[in-house]
């Protein structure tokens, strides 16, 4: 029997990067039978549904980026993608939301609701990997989680990835009220705090965390180095000068950096057995049944 030959002419959408623009492309080829051509046909066709709905989720990302206000980014140019993450959101790109997911993963299951965001940026321009902040008009409940684009060269099961997510949230914590807590009346405001963003309440994790740790020479210090252009030097320097009194280079930044660092130190490591400050502010959060019911949430989720 002749077999009967056909010739299918198939228009082929290709993406270009996340632009909305498409290429179309005629690819010609010839089949020796039916079944040859409904299953090749078939197969471009589910492949061109999943072009056009990953354009989709780009082009809504895109639409959402919109008016884009942070203290963080100051370029909204430099901001990949921006996904709504309350119940309604989705995050479209398959490799943006594996590491969303891992996020959620470690995040105790009380807090996924505190996140109303998710942003990917471009941190070519700065040394930031990562970051929280409360959204617009920045009076608590509501966050945004970014993560900058090098971050998604790490290994989604590497402990500098788990460290990087636990750091972020200590900063969410360190905002938190302390159940039952009697503050002291020594708990004052420093300038540092006033010059870049609301002081910290009373009652929080954060301020009994600087009164008890960072004097006013250390919050001067801070003050200064933040004013800086490019506070790395001075930041190394003064790391170097007080190596014992921080868990890492970069807890010596800023006290809410100390804080979180120092809480992934705690969430991530076995309880201290020495004594130095840097310790001592590990051994700080043990004071806390809460903190230390989060720790044993999040080790659950790693170990």
């Amino acid at each position: 029997m002749r077999k009967q030959l056909f010739v299918f002419g198939f228009i082929v959408f290709l993406l270009l990067g996340s632009v909305s623009l498409a290429r179309a492309e005629t690819v010609v080829r010839t089949f020796y039978s039916e079944a040859e051509f409904r299953a090749y046909a078939l197969a471009r066709i589910e492949e061109l549904l999943a072009q056009i709905e990953t354009l989709q989720a780009i082009l809504e990302s895109r639409r959402q980026i919109g008016a884009f206000e942070s203290f963080i980014i100051k370029d909204s140019a430099d901001v990949v993608a921006r996904y709504q993450t309350d119940r309604a959101g989705t995050v479209g790109n398959s490799l943006h939301k594996i590491y969303w997911d891992r996020f959620l993963t470690l995040t105790p299951d009380a807090y996924d609701d505190y996140f109303d965001e998710f942003v990917v940026f471009d941190n070519a321009r700065s040394n930031i990997d990562s970051f929280v902040e409360t959204l617009p008009p920045y009076q608590g409940g509501s966050w945004r989680f970014g993560l900058g684009t090098t971050a998604f060269d790490i290994d989604l099961t590497s402990p500098t990835l788990d460290e990087l997510l636990v750091h972020e949230f200590g900063h969410v914590v360190s905002y938190e009220d302390i159940p039952g807590l009697a503050v002291p009346g020594t708990l004052t405001c420093h300038e540092y705090f006033t010059e870049r963003f609301d002081c910290p309440e009373d009652s929080t994790y954060l301020a009994v965390f600087v009164d008890r740790f960072w004097n006013n020479s250390a919050l001067n210090y801070a003050l200064r180095t933040s004013r800086l252009r490019d506070p790395s030097a001075a930041v190394t320097a003064y790391y170097e000068d007080h190596e014992s009194s921080f868990v890492s280079d970069y807890a010596a930044s800023a006290p809410e950096e100390d804080f979180a660092e120092t809480f992934a130190s705690f969430v991530l490591q076995d309880r201290p057995v020495k004594n130095t400050t840097a310790d001592q502010k590990i051994k700080f959060f043990y004071r806390y049944p809460k903190l230390v019911s989060l720790r044993s949430e999040i080790r659950q989720q790693i170990e």
